[in-house]
């Protein structure tokens, strides 16, 4: 029997994708993006599950910091979703008011500027109760009897609460004043149906938020119920922006029909399966 000579494998090598020079950067880049995404999202599953514990466990705590951080962001998202409502307004209104000068209205630039104003807005909103609140001295009690804390400096709430609501309520009543007067100048009665249908998404958000805010901010600190104010607060706070993909992706032409297609290929293959079986 022949003697073999064996070299001990100690490491491995891999082939890998591709051996072109040019094509291993921009390899290296995509499945970095692809990683850092799926880490992202990983630990925001951790943190969003992480808070929610507070759901279950018997003493529900939170540091200062993390409060002052809960504020901040509660600020800035609520003023950011209120001017990006009445960004959508008035883009609605130019499209429906001027089609023809659309895409010369809206450049790139311009609705840039209506996405980035508002988050202007909700940065003042959010430095503005969160340096004030957090100025003051805490003692005695450490009990917040609420999931955000809104009970601090009522008069600088109540005035910049006013000043960005009338401010963005107006933009969309102005808005789509001009949208109805288009729309009855429409001829045909399936044209009207199809406009009012277009903009009953958006009015529909609308509505939703604006009365729920209005119930929080507007009526009479006097008549205030703690309990009715929780649950008004959770239901903009979770579950507006819950319905918000429902409303708007369902309403979206594109989407369903991208919908029928999927649903029609199940069922598709579903018989398939079927007869295959039988």
């Amino acid at each position: 029997m022949a003697v073999e000579n064996h070299t001990t494998v100690y490491k491995f090598i891999f082939v890998g994708f591709t051996d072109s020079s040019k094509l291993q950067i921009p390899l290296f880049i995509f499945f970095l993006v692809v990683y850092l995404i799926t880490l992202n999202g990983n630990l925001g599953m951790v943190f969003l599950i992480r808070m929610l514990m507070d759901l279950v466990v018997r003493r529900k705590t939170i540091s200062l910091i993390g409060c002052a951080l809960q504020m901040w962001f509660f600020g800035l998202f609520l003023a950011t979703e209120c001017f990006l409502l009445a960004s959508m307004a008035y883009d609605r209104y130019v499209a429906i008011a001027n089609p023809l000068l659309y895409t010369m209205i809206m450049s790139q630039n311009f609705c840039a500027g209506l996405v980035i104003i508002p988050y202007l807005f909700g940065v003042v909103n959010a430095a503005t109760h969160t340096t004030l609140s957090f100025q003051l001295i805490f003692c005695h009690s450490n009990i917040i009897n609420h999931f955000f804390y809104t009970q601090l400096n009522n008069m600088v709430l109540l005035g910049l609460s006013c000043t960005f609501g009338v401010l963005s309520t107006s933009i969309i009543i102005i808005s789509y004043t001009y949208v109805l007067a288009a729309i009855l100048r429409i001829r045909s009665k399936e044209g009207r149906r199809k406009a009012f249908s277009t903009h009953s998404t958006h009015l529909t958000v609308v509505s939703i938020f604006y009365r729920a805010l209005s119930v929080i901010y507007v009526r009479p600190s006097s008549s205030s119920l703690v309990g009715e104010d929780k649950l008004v607060s959770m239901f903009y706070t979770v579950i507006i922006p819950m319905l918000n993909p429902l409303i708007y992706s369902l309403r979206n032409k594109e989407v369903k029909d991208a919908l029928k297609k999927l649903t029609g290929r199940t069922a598709q293959h579903c018989a398939s399966f079927k007869n295959k079986r039988c």
